[in-house]
């Protein structure tokens, strides 16, 4: 059997092909392995190390739960320690409040007030907006947990994601997959 000069290109080639598609191939999964600053982690902590105080301005009862509730489930198993304040005067590395704000563009909010560097905010805020409120306990839960999980470092995620972080009002939990985040993070 006689073979083209045509067919001897191609088979000459299709090592160097096959070992081209297996770089690529190995590189996407190195890449998509890493679990460092993945696709829902801001890339900030707060106040720089593993104990995060929390200071709890005034907050309603519902709030005051919520935020309680996210603290023991979400947040405590994790590498964070959260060392909880109660004092309106006091400015500590997360601020939660809740008030209300009136007609806005947001039910929660979460801001940097002062960066210590590009990955450390040493004070931030969490607002929460009674204006849309009365909130049922699990959307307390839900939105008090989305804007913890800001202010420790976490990003939205889509919405298909068993977490607070998707932003659906059903999820008053971090998942595992947030929980690896923080503690690469701390």
């Amino acid at each position: 059997m006689k073979i083209s000069r045509q067919t001897r290109r191609f088979t000459a080639a299709r090592p160097a092909r096959i070992f081209a598609a297996l770089t690529v191939s190995l590189s996407l999964m190195s890449v998509l392995l890493t679990p460092a600053r993945g696709s829902n982690v801001l890339g900030h902590t707060a106040g720089g190390n593993s104990t995060v105080v929390f200071n709890q301005d005034t907050l309603t009862d519902r709030i005051h739960d919520a935020f309680h509730f996210v603290i023991d489930r979400s947040i405590e198993p994790t590498d964070i320690t959260a060392d909880l304040w109660h004092d309106p005067d006091a400015v500590k590395e997360v601020n939660i409040n809740d008030a209300d704000y009136g007609e806005t563009s947001w039910y929660g909010k979460w801001t940097c007030i002062e960066w210590a560097s590009p990955t450390v905010c040493d004070k931030g805020r969490v607002k929460i907006n009674l204006y849309y409120g009365p909130y049922s306990d699990t959307e307390a839960r839900s939105l008090v947990c989305e804007e913890v999980g800001h202010a420790v470092g976490l990003a939205h995620r889509p919405s298909t994601a068993p977490s607070c972080m998707s932003q659906q009002w059903h999820e008053t939990k971090l998942d595992d997959h947030d929980k690896n985040h923080l503690n690469a993070l701390y």
